[in-house]
C-alpha cells in the first residue's frame, strides 16, 4: 500500500499538490482511484449487474472464488483504470467517463491479440468478450 501517487499521499510530500480528485472532488485515494470515483464505479457496477455478483474491492484485489477466468478480466480492467489513472495528469487522455471505458476497451483488444499470439485461446475469447462488454458501455454513455 502506499505506492500509487494519489492526490492525498502526494499531498503530503508537496502541499502544492492537491489531495483531491481532479474529477469528482473527493479525497484521492487509492481505494478511490480504483473503485470509488464516479469515473470507475459505473465499470464496477454495471460488470457486477451483469455478473450477478455484487464486486468490492477485495473481489478486485483478491479475486472471486472458483472464478478464474471472470478474475482475469476484473484483473486487466482494474490494471487499465490504474494505470490511465497514473497517466492522466501529464497527457490529458482521460477527460470523461466515455474516455477511460474507450482506452479500456483498446487494452483489452490489445492483450487479446497478444494472447491469440501465445496460443492461448480461451483467454483470448475471453479478453475480446470484456473488451466488447465495455465497448458496450461506451455506445451507452
Amino acid at each position: 500500500y502506499g505506492i500509487t501517487a494519489c492526490g492525498k499521499l502526494l499531498n503530503k510530500w508537496k502541499p502544492d499538490i492537491s489531495r483531491t480528485c481532479t474529477f469528482c472532488g473527493q479525497d484521492e485515494t487509492h481505494y478511490h482511484i480504483i473503485y470509488s470515483c464516479p469515473l470507475v464505479s459505473d465499470i464496477w457496477q454495471c460488470l457486477s449487474n451483469n455478473i450477478h455478483i455484487n464486486l468490492s474491492l477485495y473481489h478486485i484485489a483478491f479475486g472471486i472464488q472458483n472464478e478464474r477466468n471472470l478474475n482475469n478480466i476484473v484483473s486487466q480492467i482494474a490494471y487499465s483504470i490504474h494505470k490511465y489513472w497514473i497517466i492522466r495528469t501529464n497527457e490529458h487522455l482521460i477527460a470523461s467517463k466515455k474516455d477511460l471505458k474507450y482506452l479500456i476497451y483498446h487494452d483489452l483488444m490489445f492483450k487479446s491479440k497478444v494472447v491469440k499470439i501465445l496460443q492461448e485461446d480461451d483467454l483470448s475469447d475471453l479478453l475480446v468478450s470484456g473488451a466488447q462488454w465495455i465497448n458496450g458501455m461506451i455506445l451507452n454513455t
